[in-house]
């Protein structure tokens, strides 16, 4: 395998910058109660970023509404949304079947990894990369050397010899894991693609990409650590029998949240028999829900209050919410329609962010089923495809490699 440059004072900076990064990340995810709801928001933006690296544009408030299954417009030639939805689902089908410890386990897992059955019928003709690249990136992340320096190495070769670069968006993840820089395959965490000469100029990029990506994925942790502090503190004075404290880990775990999604989530709690109030599982069995739209919408009005959830579409009538932390990330949560035009000036909302809460209040056990959000984002995706079909704007991407964002009108 032909070696990288030796690494200048420069790349040893990164490079310091970056194991330091992980490390920490690696320390606070271990048996974090939020880690599951991490990685879900993680994986979000990682196919957004998956997405814009293959030259698409990704409005990430939309992406976040339609993961959580709430109506949004299709425009005309909008194929960042359904890709990144399709490089979500990728992901996680192979990093659930991960657990890879050793190089090996990494070469076990390229030849016996997730069926093209397992991905959804929108995503499978789509993707050739899938099969084409993935396993054979595995494969070539496998037999690097030991080490950061080695694993980079690797994804240097694989894109100097032509190897489609989205691959690495799965592999080098996994190839972390391999080499025990990460407790967990983590998100995003990936070289943009880009020319691989000269090789010194690819490493200080890739080293830069990484190290900005590793502290995006603790401020995220963070975020939503403050957010949760904060709607333990917005709920504090609610009666026995309210449904609200529902709605706020509902809040933590959903990439956003309307009142529709409550009335669901709340009427699926009370038929398991799950904490609702004074509402009995059998009498939530005979209605047709346990809580009306109106109130659910109230409950978000309390919790927004707070200031811990952020209103997405600016309606009056269907009205939509992330937590504070994604708008911490500087997603632009606020529709083009409602931004105010250039030259006129609106008055900053001011929001102070707090520290972080204890350690032991960070790591106090969360309950939360995270089944129902899951299963939603291939019904969305599968649902703005045939939008995209009924308007004559479906994509046909051939399978194979190099097949990865390309449309053929």
């Amino acid at each position: 395998m032909p070696p990288l440059p030796a690494f200048d004072a420069e790349h040893l900076r990164l490079a310091e910058h970056l194991v330091f990064g992980l490390g920490r990340l690696d320390r606070e995810l271990r048996g974090h109660p939020l880690a599951d709801a991490w990685a879900l928001r993680a994986g979000m933006l990682a196919g957004a970023a998956a997405a814009e690296d293959g030259g698409l544009a990704v409005d990430r408030g939309r992406l976040l509404a339609a993961a959580a299954g709430l109506p949004i417009a299709v425009f005309r030639d909008d194929h960042g949304i359904p890709a990144a939805m399709r490089h979500i689902q990728i992901q996680a089908t192979w990093f659930r079947e991960a657990a890879p410890e050793t190089p090996e386990d990494l070469a076990r897992l390229a030849a016996s990894g997730p069926v093209a059955e397992d991905l959804g019928p929108a995503v499978r003709p789509a993707f050739g990369w899938v099969a084409a690249s993935l396993p054979a990136c595995l494969e070539a992340m496998a037999a690097a050397p030991l080490g950061l320096a080695g694993t980079l190495q690797a994804a240097w070769l694989w894109v100097r010899e032509g190897g489609d670069p989205m691959a690495l968006t799965v592999a080098f993840p996994l190839a972390l894991q391999a080499q025990g820089l990460s407790c967990r395959p983590l998100p995003g965490l990936f070289p943009r693609p880009r020319p691989p000469r000269p090789a010194c100029r690819w490493l200080r990029l890739a080293l830069e990409d990484l190290v900005a990506r590793a502290a995006a994925a603790t401020q995220l942790l963070h975020g939503l650590e403050r957010a949760r502090h904060g709607f333990l503190g917005a709920v504090a004075g609610a009666r026995s029998s309210s449904r609200l404290p529902a709605v706020a880990d509902l809040a933590l775990t959903a990439p956003a949240i309307a009142a529709p999604t409550v009335v669901r989530h709340l009427t699926r709690l009370a038929r398991r028999g799950g904490p609702l109030g004074r509402t009995r599982p059998e009498t939530a069995a005979a209605r047709k829900t346990a809580v009306s739209r109106a109130s659910a919408g109230e409950m978000l009005r309390q919790l927004a209050e707070s200031g811990w959830l952020v209103e997405l579409t600016g309606s009056r009538t269907h009205r939509a919410y992330v937590t504070r932390d994604l708008a911490e990330l500087g997603i632009d949560v606020q529709p083009a329609r409602l931004r105010p035009h250039p030259g006129h000036e609106v008055a900053e909302e001011v929001f102070e962010i707090p520290p972080l809460p204890s350690p032991a209040a960070r790591k106090a056990p969360l309950e939360v089923d995270y089944t129902e959000v899951f299963s939603d984002l291939r019904m969305v995706e599968s649902r703005i495809e045939a939008l995209l079909a009924d308007m004559g704007l479906g994509r046909q991407t051939k399978a194979g490699p190099g097949a990865v964002f390309h449309t053929e009108d």
